[in-house]
């Protein structure tokens, strides 16, 4: 589930805007500040899994390793101290909280349908949608899926099986496309954007 949700936020921009409203760990003396994503990452999973106090948030954390993967933190580094959260959670403004939500819904709003997604990489590629679901291997529609998959998995929060499913391919040939697209993706990065924004 996290990973899905990872997938679906874009946790970039909400990490640009906490960094403009949150100013700490600018002291070249103490400890490491703990970065500001990952603290409201802590709040969120409080919040998701009805957690009822900070102490015991910390021990949550210190005792799921999904919670940990989802936060950043290393399995054998320990969770911020429940005092750590109470300070981020009175340090943070509501203007903050409230304009990081509203970036959040904006993200979900622009969130492209798979037909939707392959009908504008066929568009884009000069290809008809129906040559990129049908079993043509050529070489142009082999990389229009691979591009499609790649941008509905890992930019899109799409999971290989629904990919898959509106491709009309095999998991495991979708999971194929999605390392091909990202090699033909890293080559053209202007393309990831023209396609998805």
């Amino acid at each position: 589930m996290m990973n899905k949700i990872s997938k679906l936020i874009s946790w970039k921009n909400i990490e640009a805007l906490l960094l403009e409203y949150y100013e700490v760990g600018t002291s070249k003396e103490g400890a490491d500040a703990y970065p500001p994503l990952m603290l409201l990452k802590c709040l969120l999973l409080q919040k998701w899994f009805h957690i009822p106090s900070d102490p015991e948030l910390e021990n949550q954390i210190n005792d799921r390793i999904s919670f940990k993967k989802f936060l950043g933190i290393s399995i054998d580094k320990p969770s911020p101290d429940h005092s750590t959260f109470s300070r981020f959670r009175s340090r943070l403004s509501k203007e903050a909280l409230m304009k990081a939500g509203e970036d959040w819904e904006k993200g979900k709003e622009k969130k492209l349908s798979l037909a939707q997604l392959i009908a504008k990489v066929a568009s884009y590629l000069d290809l008809k949608k129906e040559t990129i679901i049908s079993s043509s291997r050529k070489k142009r529609i082999s990389e229009a899926r691979g591009i499609i998959c790649y941008l509905a998995v890992n930019d899109m929060g799409y999971s290989t099986s629904e990919v898959a499913h509106a491709l009309d391919v095999r998991r495991v040939s979708a999971g194929q496309c999605v390392t091909r697209g990202k090699k033909i993706l890293d080559k053209s990065r202007n393309l990831r954007d023209k396609l998805i924004n």
